[in-house]
């Protein structure tokens, strides 16, 4: 199964909407865990294909301004576990993700997520992986998501030093 843009809109508009619908219309700060598999996909600088076990917390919180605006801010902190379909190698990475929505109609909200991987034995190659979501209300009060990164994941994904 190849990883599109359309299967990672679909997951953080799922995300994205769980968390939204979630959360407390006062000033707390709310948690949420999440885990998820994925892959495989294809990684150009490592070659080969790489699967990945992600799990981490969101930290969230919606309010309320005088204006009557409703401001909601999020960040995202993770671990992940990637393999190496073909050989077996495995990297293990961090991740965070800030973000933050306002519920203006036709307001814009955005948040990116940045993670770095680093082989769990030896001297292996370090990647990263950025990626950059972009989402909006519309005229009617819904969320909709807008994905803005390149449609082919392994263009999000660059090797730090030597190919492995």
């Amino acid at each position: 199964m190849k990883l599109t843009k359309s299967s990672v809109v679909l997951v953080a508009t799922a995300v994205a909407a769980l968390v939204w619908s979630n959360a407390p219309a006062d000033n707390s700060w709310q948690v949420a865990e999440f885990d998820y598999v994925a892959g495989p996909v294809h990684v150009s600088c490592l070659g080969e294909e790489m699967s990945w076990y992600t799990w981490g917390v969101i930290r969230f919180r919606e309010f309320e301004t005088q204006s009557r605006n409703s401001h909601y801010i999020e960040h995202w902190t993770w671990d992940s576990i990637w393999i190496g379909e073909d050989t077996g190698r495995v990297w293990f990475a961090e991740g965070q993700s800030p973000g933050s929505f306002h519920s203006a109609k036709g307001e814009v909200g955005q948040w990116t997520g940045h993670e770095r991987a680093r082989p769990a034995e030896g001297d292996g190659p370090m990647f990263r992986y950025n990626q950059r979501f972009k989402y909006t209300v519309d005229a009617n009060g819904e969320l909709r998501v807008f994905l803005e990164p390149p449609e082919d994941i392994d263009d999000l994904i660059k090797c730090l030093g030597p190919k492995g």
